[in-house]
């Protein structure tokens, strides 16, 4: 049987761990309810070692139940979008991730290529129809390495850019441009598999090879 003073003592836990978690008994509760009743054990009747080993194991099952809790909490928070004020802006978490594999047209001037020397597709974003000036193509370093002439006006929207008989690239990183007759660059899209992508970042980064592009401005998702 448990002394008066261990009763009183347990109870007082229990209220002071109410207070702070609504009626749960909490880990901090428990060892010092532990600890009060070996010390104040009956010397002549100790506490029964199979009882006390079957407490010091819901102990030790509580810390994982704890661990186990805060865990799960933070990943949560890590896959949950986070709010922002712009309504235009997006958050990612893992959203990245599914997209390994995957071919993905997104706005972007940069691509890779690889040793076989292939191209992704290169796209141009017209608001209205329109004739290009050319397109340039240039190293990592910066270097114009291609430029090609672009002939006919082109449709409003998306166009795929025809690269022709272009001679091949060296393996490496480039980026592209495409200019109008009145000089202002129209928008460049890549369509291009992911390799990877980063996590935990508010608009991840999609890797392609060593060329890299930004989650939020993807446009469509193919096979």
């Amino acid at each position: 049987m448990i002394p008066e003073s261990i009763r009183a003592s347990s109870i007082v836990t229990a209220e002071e761990s109410d207070a702070q978690s609504a009626g749960a008994l909490g880990q901090e509760d428990f060892l010092r309810m532990l600890i009060t009743q070996l010390e104040n054990q009956d010397p002549l009747n100790p506490q029964d070692a199979t009882e006390f080993t079957a407490q010091l194991a819901q102990f030790s099952s509580l810390e994982q139940l704890i661990a186990m809790r805060e865990g799960i909490e933070a990943l949560a928070e890590t896959s949950q979008p986070a709010a922002s004020d712009e309504p235009d802006s997006r958050t990612f978490g893992l959203e990245g991730v599914p997209l390994v594999g995957r071919s993905v047209l997104h706005e972007s001037s940069s691509f890779q290529v690889g040793a076989e020397g292939g191209l992704p597709d290169l796209f141009v974003e017209l608001v209205q129809p329109g004739a290009l000036q050319g397109i340039e193509i240039r190293d990592a370093n910066g270097t114009l390495v291609r430029q090609l002439g672009v002939t006919g006006t082109l449709p409003a929207g998306v166009t795929r850019i025809d690269l022709g008989e272009m001679d091949p690239l060296p393996t490496g990183v480039y980026s592209f441009t495409a200019s109008r007759g009145d000089q202002s660059l129209a928008n460049t899209l890549v369509l291009d598999r992911v390799t990877g992508s980063s996590i935990g970042e508010s608009d991840p980064t999609l890797f392609f090879g060593e060329a890299e592009g930004s989650l939020s401005r993807v446009r469509e998702v193919r096979p």
